[in-house]
């Protein structure tokens, strides 16, 4: 048991052991959730990645163009926040 004290008051903290066991058919049922959300994680990467790359082709005619509207920033502003997206989701495309 610890003590501490703050302002003359004794704080006393008990600490104990937590232990986790784990099961065969646990590890099963996790195993099998592995097996079944890894290729869709994969795709997810993949397509992330990919939308990386092609989303700036989508934007790059309004920058040429010129964004002269409240319709045409918000498109821009909404094609870039996608591409961080995509971005952030692809980032881990292969490299497992």
């Amino acid at each position: 048991m610890l003590c501490h004290l703050y302002d003359g008051v004794g704080v006393y903290i008990r600490v104990t052991t937590v232990s986790i066991v784990s099961s065969p058919s646990l590890d099963r049922s996790t195993d099998r959730i592995e097996n079944v959300t890894q290729p869709i994680r994969k795709q997810t990467r993949a397509a992330g990645f990919w939308g990386a790359i092609t989303l700036p082709f989508l934007y790059a005619p309004l920058l040429a163009m010129g964004v002269d509207t409240l319709t045409e920033a918000t498109v821009l502003f909404a094609l870039m926040v996608v591409n961080l997206f995509a971005l952030v989701v692809g980032r881990r495309h292969r490299t497992d």
